[in-house]
């Protein structure tokens, strides 16, 4: 059934415009947005089909959903009053992207066994639904479990292919952009839970590229890990986040987002989609 699911994706262009989204700063500035600010629909559905990965020491599961700990970034990542969204609840430990009915792709080592995966929850719709909403709680049809793992690769190309203790309801999976034409000076854009805060989108640009990676100045940290990285120019995937730039800097007794320049730090590190498929398909884990 996997096998069919991935052999159903086709490279396809979407309704996105690219004028209707404006395109954000450089790599020096903080570039990430909530889902509140975002009017157009395509961009709003992706919100809703990207899922948060949760431990139960974070997500605790209630008689009408999962409660979340009560727990801000600030805590969890020792930042400093002054950073933003530093006091935004802090409860997802990787990112998720919906690819199939009850198929979720992550990256390889936020997953790396089956005991790890009999401990996760994916949770839906972790997101700011207004500038005061405060997401603790997330309602039972948007809570799953982690079945088993499909495939995973926790070496080179760091993914992993998870199956759901159920269908994912009312939300529709992500197609992948199979062209491989993604390239230096792209435009791209991510939706993930940078330390583990609710959803944020952020875009950015390619500034290398080599056969199964491309390196982005996306704004992304930790809790990205597994966030869909899209093409602007269609809104498929074409990527997952795996690694990139050390996130924070001391700064006294807390801690402040590392700040760099256009071309300074070694960027933020994409796999290619073509090259998570062309693993799987070629070398089973």
């Amino acid at each position: 059934m996997f096998l069919c699911l991935l052999a159903g994706y086709r490279a396809h262009t979407s309704t996105l415009n690219q004028t209707q989204i404006q395109p954000f700063s450089i790599y020096g500035n903080d570039d990430r947005r909530e889902y509140y600010e975002m009017s157009h629909p395509l961009i709003r559905r992706h919100f809703h089909s990207v899922a948060g990965l949760f431990t139960a020491k974070y997500l605790k599961l209630t008689k009408t959903g999962a409660q979340l700990a009560d727990t801000t970034a600030a805590i969890e990542a020792n930042l400093c009053p002054t950073e933003r969204y530093a006091q935004q609840i802090s409860s997802a430990m990787c990112t998720g992207a919906l690819v199939g009915p009850n198929v979720i792709l992550t990256a390889g080592h936020c997953v790396t066994s089956q005991a790890d995966c009999n401990g996760v929850f994916v949770g839906f719709d972790y997101l700011m639904k207004g500038p005061s909403d405060s997401p603790r709680s997330l309602p039972a049809e948007n809570v799953y479990r982690c079945r088993r793992i499909l495939a995973r690769n926790g070496t080179n190309l760091d993914y992993a292919f998870l199956e759901l203790d159920r269908p994912v309801a009312n939300r529709p999976y992500f197609q992948f952009d199979l062209t491989d034409q993604i390239d230096f000076g792209d435009r791209v854009f991510v939706i993930g839970h940078p330390i583990g805060i609710p959803l944020k989108i952020g875009d950015g640009m390619v500034r290398a590229a080599d056969d199964d990676f491309v390196e982005t100045d996306l704004d992304t940290f930790e809790g990205n890990s597994g966030s869909p990285v899209f093409s602007f120019k269609n809104g498929l995937i074409v990527g997952i986040l795996v690694n990139g730039e050390e996130d924070f800097v001391k700064h006294g007794s807390c801690r402040i987002s590392k700040k760099c320049g256009p071309k300074e730090c070694k960027g933020e590190q994409v796999v290619r989609i073509t090259s998570i498929l062309a693993s799987y398909y070629n070398k089973k884990p």
